[in-house]
């Protein structure tokens, strides 16, 4: 039902930066994105899937 999202959100980010990308199916609608063993977007408790802008924040807070 997410797969679409998730990949559009995994060709986001990958065509952005240099990174390994897991996706790892769950149940419950979980989505989330961890850099360097920190939670960076969580749809459990904003309850959607994070738009470009924020996509693109991340990116930037992973840079550094």
């Amino acid at each position: 039902k997410y797969e679409p999202t998730a990949l559009r959100v995994r060709d986001f980010i990958s065509a952005r930066i240099d990174c390994d990308i897991d996706l790892i199916a769950g149940s419950g609608g979980v989505f989330e994105i961890t850099a360097n063993e920190t939670l960076h977007f969580s749809k459990k408790s904003t309850g959607r899937f994070p738009n470009d802008a924020e996509l693109q924040s991340l990116i930037d807070a992973i840079r550094r």
